[in-house]
């Protein structure tokens, strides 16, 4: 199974966004309205800068002791260069193993060099899981002697 089945198979694709120059506070709005826990940042251009998760903001927060107030999401995001990120054709255990050894719970997926969408742990274990059962069904209906006939 690749990323982009994955991306294929997730309720919604849609790729959430700031601008770098936005408040954390707006961001934090953005993760508690829409129930997601990363937004790709953007410049003025719509350029992908970098990504900012909803456990940077909680490192802003201990550093400052809570007041975030006036603190931009340039200043607590991961930028681009930093940023852990996966091609849509690799194998889902190549994100996996990112995941694990990187400590990131979010990775922005590309196609040519273009965003094409984000996947979480949640998305990964999910795919995995519907696709242990579909597995676990057809062998279940071989069993039974229900498997289709060619």
């Amino acid at each position: 199974m690749k990323i982009k089945d994955v991306l294929h198979n997730k309720k919604s694709n849609k790729i959430f966004r700031i601008n770098k120059d936005k408040t954390l506070c707006e961001a934090m709005e953005i993760f508690a309205h829409h129930r997601i826990r990363s937004l790709i940042v953007e410049n003025d251009k719509e350029e992908v800068v970098g990504i900012i998760t909803e456990k940077d903001v909680l490192r802003v927060c201990e550093k400052v002791h809570g007041n975030v107030k006036g603190r931009k999401v340039k200043d607590a995001m991961t930028p681009a260069d930093k940023m852990e990120t996966i091609n849509r054709e690799e194998p889902i255990d190549k994100a996996m193993q990112i995941m694990t050894e990187k400590r990131v719970a979010h990775l922005p997926v590309f196609k040519d060099k273009v965003l094409v969408g984000i996947v979480s742990i949640g998305d990964l274990i999910k795919s995995l899981l519907d696709k242990s059962r579909k597995e676990t069904k057809r062998l279940q209906d071989y069993i039974a002697g229900k498997y289709p006939k060619e």
